[in-house]
Parts: structure tokens; C-alpha cells; sequence
């Protein structure tokens, strides 16, 4: 882990650590896949805030945190589970690599499965063009 001396990115995609200007390493990264993949399956912002004091507040004291399955019932629970382990507070508890999440990603999101998935955005935007960008971003 390296420490940081100041802010350096965007804060609605910045981990908890980064954000308190700790030590960090790669799962920095698995943070802002887990935000850019929340926003793409809701349409949402799991963290919403106007500045990085407000964004914190709301990684760290989750009472308003809603999980995606409840913004949006098609969202697979084993997709859900990903995202929501790329958005855990400790770090120690993400993904160690990004390999590791790779060995859970769904075979739907391959193109593999016998069944087509559809639902993977929110009922009010879905259209085929949304899922194929969903699958390429998630088979990444």
C-alpha cells in the first residue's frame, strides 16, 4: 500500500481509504469498478454526494445505501454479490485480485448460458444496445 498525500480523482468513484487519505493499493480499483458497475445496473449513484466529505459519510454510515436488487429485481443476486463485495467498506474484505471476481462472474454474462438473460438495467431504460454494453463491461 502507498500513501497518499492529497485527493487525486473523481469522489463518487474513490474507495473509503482514499477518501480518508490512508494507504492504498489496487482495490482502489475493484471500488470503482463496483460504483461504475451499481450505476450501470440502477442507474443510480450508490453513493451520492456533493463533495467528498458528503460522499464519505455515506460509504462509512450506509443507512441509506440501497442495494441494487432492490432498485432493481432483475439484477441476478450472484451479479449483485459482486458488486457488492467490489463496494465493501474494508478493504481487506474486496476482492483480493481482480482474477478472483472473475472466477465468480455468471456464465450469462459470456454469452455461454443456454438462456438468455435479459434485466440486467432498470425496466426503465432497458433496451438490447443496454445489456450488450452491460455484458462487454462486465466480461471485461
Amino acid at each position: 500500500p502507498r500513501k497518499q498525500e492529497k485527493l487525486s480523482g473523481t469522489p463518487l468513484y474513490m474507495a473509503p481509504e482514499q477518501l480518508l487519505k490512508q494507504p492504498v493499493d489496487h482495490r482502489v480499483d475493484l471500488w470503482a469498478w463496483g460504483v461504475s458497475a451499481y450505476e450501470l445496473l440502477t442507474f443510480r449513484k450508490p453513493f451520492p454526494g456533493e463533495n467528498a466529505d458528503e460522499v464519505l459519510r455515506r460509504q462509512l454510515n450506509r443507512r441509506d445505501f440501497v442495494p441494487p436488487r432492490e432498485v432493481n429485481a432483475d439484477i441476478p443476486a450472484e451479479l449483485e454479490r459482486i458488486v457488492l463485495k467490489c463496494l465493501d467498506q474494508d478493504m481487506n474484505r474486496r476482492y483480493p485480485i481482480t482474477n478472483r471476481f472473475g472466477i465468480s462472474k455468471p456464465t450469462y454474462l459470456t454469452g455461454t448460458s443456454t438462456r438468455r438473460r435479459s434485466g440486467l438495467v432498470s425496466r426503465e431504460h432497458t433496451s438490447s444496445e443496454a445489456g450488450s454494453r452491460a455484458r462487454r463491461f462486465f466480461i471485461r
